[in-house]
């Protein structure tokens, strides 16, 4: 019975968190709903991410020291609110409540799943098993991505259904966790600054750890860029709104079928995981010279391989760390991906204004080539060994 119910929660939340139709096109929302030029919702954009790294670490303190399950519920309640606010209002104040309520929220839900799920496993005596687990965890949020996306296009430029649906969905991943086994905290007494400090060195102490975390947000924080600002290419590069969510739709059920083998590539090299990355990043350059047809696919191919990679990294670091930081250590990776991502937005609403959006893909881009190499050679990667 203990089994069954940590298999039907732990898949009714990846599946009803990830079930977010407007996370499809929330861009264009903020423009056509919202009529907020392009130099504001990058504002948004930026605003949302600080709020989020402010966040990051003091939330994945909280889920270490007291409950996972009780970081998950307030990711999703704030979530929740969020998009409530999205739906019950259109103005620029709205909007950044909502932005508020998100970065707060995505703070609580960053990595906490992940170690509520590692943690589980260890428990149960499976902890070889996780990478093969969490992949078709992450299969089933991609099939929940791939759903709600294809239902954002049926219901069309239609963002106020949009937003219903994606904000009942949020409410229903909060019975979800609701459901979840309770596992006790190895740490129960008061949280402090001290923790904090200590977390940090734990990470810094460790070249591995070191490494991981630094090597997987550097080149993690440009697929996480160009995630946000995948819309706008889109339609640059011909894309009807309401096609938009189809064609992201594809790319999920893509990573569907990744991720479910993604940890057959577990054991591989770890040049193997960054060479990934590097191909990831020369396919989007040169396909984004093409047609309609070669930079869509180029988009395809760069946003799976950097899921792929991204899982990888992950799974390393989880394997690399103790019960005590597990969630701090993901959030502290989760700020420095964050960090790096706000600088390279930054980048992208400028030459975005400058040369429009595909030149500001082809950016992002080469920054992840650049980033790749500077993993690997002359001596990076040698240090990446687990």
């Amino acid at each position: 019975m203990g089994q069954l119910r940590f298999r039907l929660a732990t898949y009714s939340y990846q599946f009803s968190a990830r079930f977010i139709p407007i996370f499809a096109l929330y861009g264009l929302m903020l423009s056509d709903r919202f009529s907020l030029t392009v130099l504001q919702i990058t504002s948004l954009f930026c605003y949302w991410f600080i709020i989020q790294l402010a966040s990051e670490i003091p939330t994945g303190l909280y889920a270490d020291k007291y409950l996972p399950k009780l970081a998950l519920f307030m990711g999703s309640l704030l979530k929740s609110g969020c998009l409530g606010v999205w739906f019950a209002t259109t103005s620029f104040a709205g909007a950044i409540i909502g932005f508020t309520l998100l970065g707060v929220g995505g703070a609580f839900s960053s990595g906490a799943f992940e170690s509520y799920l590692y943690t589980s496993i260890q428990k149960g005596g499976k902890v070889s098993h996780y990478a093969k687990i969490s992949g078709l965890l992450q299969s089933v949020g991609s099939i929940s991505v791939l759903s709600s996306y294809l239902l954002a296009s049926l219901l069309g430029v239609n963002y106020g259904l949009i937003l219903l649906a994606s904000t009942l969905s949020s409410c229903v991943s909060l019975l979800a966790v609701a459901f979840l086994p309770k596992i006790e905290s190895p740490m129960q007494n008061k949280l402090t600054i001290k923790d904090a400090k200590l977390a940090l060195k734990y990470v810094a102490h460790s070249k591995v750890r070191a490494y991981l975390v630094l090597s997987g947000a550097l080149i993690g924080s440009t697929a996480a860029a160009g995630a946000e600002v995948v819309q706008f290419y889109y339609r640059s590069v011909g894309v009807s709104t309401s096609w938009v969510p189809v064609i992201m739709a594809i790319g999920f059920s893509v990573s569907t079928v990744l991720l479910t083998h993604a940890h057959k590539f577990e054991q591989r090299k770890p040049k193997f995981k960054f060479m990934l990355a590097l191909y990831a990043g020369l396919i989007l350059i040169f396909s984004s010279f093409g047609n309609i047809g070669y930079a869509l696919a180029g988009a395809l191919v760069y946003f799976r391989l950097m899921g792929v990679f991204s899982f990888l990294i992950n799974v390393e670091l989880q394997h690399a760390t103790n019960k005590i930081y597990r969630t701090t250590v993901l959030s502290i990776s989760s700020f420095v991906t964050g960090y790096i991502s706000l600088i390279i937005f930054l980048l992208y609403g400028l030459v975005s204004l400058w040369a429009g959006s595909i030149w500001s893909f082809r950016m992002i881009a080469s920054i992840t080539v650049f980033f790749t190499i500077f993993c690997i050679y002359p001596k990076g990667v040698q240090k990446f060994s687990m």
